[in-house]
């Protein structure tokens, strides 16, 4: 009797059985929100991780789609379209900038190092490079170069170009603390490589360049700093400027590593691809200024509380 009762099922958990076994069906099926994993039987759905990603990634990757429909619109009003030929264009344009003397492979490899760096990945990149497309159909093409402009892309490209390692830190204390350590026989090398905060030249050591005096993609403080330096191994003053496209303030210390010579290329020899260089050139200000104009005139309502209120705190930041 005691054996058999202790089998025996009680009166209505018939129907907590087939409520619980529906439950996990309905666990199973739901198509609308799939299972990504399963912990100890338990699952774990697609809506769980696109939250913890909509509320770390979503303002980022939103605010990439509202300039990219902002241009879309622009283009339309233009009757302009970009076919994926041209986005496979501009993807071609933006890898052989990066990497000019690499195979795609090569390119592809770096491009991934440098968006892991930056917190980013292929798909929020390709974003930019759809609007960057469009942007490029959108302005005019036809640019003006002059004489002079040719003779100071071809100091740039062929003149004495010096490589330096640059140490960058977010503050005068940080580059005071590196100053005691190389007072006390560090090498410029080993502080560099243990409190540099940038993070686009860390992986090289801290090496900026090669590059001429009148490069303009190099700050002007450093350029400075670089071609005061005489001997390669000597080290400048502190130096400090706000870089605008990361709008963070750096404070740093330049040492010379290597002087290149000018070389005696003939500028009739190079005349086409400096003027291809300078047009280029031209073209992507054209179309970061057009960007800036339809970002300041577009029209932004975020209705979503969470990216609303993490919009108000990075103005407010």
């Amino acid at each position: 009797m005691l054996v058999g009762c202790e089998g025996a099922v009680p009166s209505g958990s018939g129907s907590v059985l087939k409520a619980q076994s529906q439950m996990e069906l309905q666990e199973v099926e739901s198509a609308d929100d799939p299972i990504v994993a399963w912990v100890n039987g338990k699952p774990i759905r697609k809506s769980e991780v696109a939250q913890i990603l909509w509320q770390g990634r979503g303002r980022r990757i939103l605010d990439e789609l509202i300039v990219l429909e902002a241009v879309r619109q622009r283009a339309r009003q233009k009757q302009i379209t970009s076919s994926e030929d041209l986005i496979d264009q501009e993807w071609d344009r933006i890898l052989q900038d990066m990497a000019p003397h690499q195979t795609p492979r090569e390119q592809l490899a770096l491009l991934d190092y440098m968006l892991e760096n930056r917190g980013m990945t292929r798909a929020e990149f390709d974003l930019i490079v759809r609007r960057q497309a469009l942007l490029r159909r959108l302005v005019d093409p036809n640019v003006a170069i002059d004489e002079e402009m040719i003779a100071q892309e071809f100091e740039r490209q062929h003149g004495r170009k010096v490589e330096v390692r640059v140490l960058l830190v977010s503050s005068l204390r940080r580059i005071e603390q590196a100053q005691k350590r190389l007072a006390a026989g560090e090498s410029f090398a080993e502080v560099v490589s243990q409190m540099s905060e940038d993070e686009a030249t860390l992986s090289r050591g801290g090496l900026w360049g090669p590059f001429t005096q009148n490069d303009e993609q190099i700050p002007p403080a450093l350029r400075e700093a670089a071609f005061r330096l005489e001997k390669v191994g000597q080290r400048g003053q502190i130096i400090r400027y706000f870089d605008k496209g990361a709008d963070h303030e750096w404070w740093g210390l330049v040492e010379l590593t290597q002087v290149i010579p000018a070389d005696e290329m003939e500028m009739t020899k190079v005349r086409g691809e400096l003027e291809a260089i300078l047009k280029e050139r031209q073209i992507r200000r054209r179309m970061l200024q057009l960007q800036q104009e339809l970002q300041l005139k577009t029209k932004v309502e975020i209705v979503d509380p969470i990216l609303r209120q993490k919009g108000k705190n990075q103005a407010a930041g």
